[in-house]
């Protein structure tokens, strides 16, 4: 995710630099704010299937050897 962050950013630097006018730095904007929301969605589903799998691990019925009634 950090390397995505810092390429995003670094797009960013590079349309200040050649933007021609605020228009092509509004469409590099969006690209950006696309990108940065697809990367959230991603990481909250990842952070979902993990919280899945240790409730599923915790879970009685798993036969999970440290679980104390």
């Amino acid at each position: 995710m950090a390397h995505i962050l810092n390429a995003e950013g670094e797009k960013l630097q590079k349309a200040v630099k050649l933007a021609c006018s605020i228009n092509d730095l509004l469409k590099v904007n969006q690209s950006i704010i696309r990108t940065i929301n697809s990367v959230t969605q991603l990481e909250q589903a990842l952070l979902a299937k993990l919280q899945a799998a240790i409730d599923l691990r915790d879970h009685p019925c798993c036969g999970n050897p440290l679980y104390v009634k």
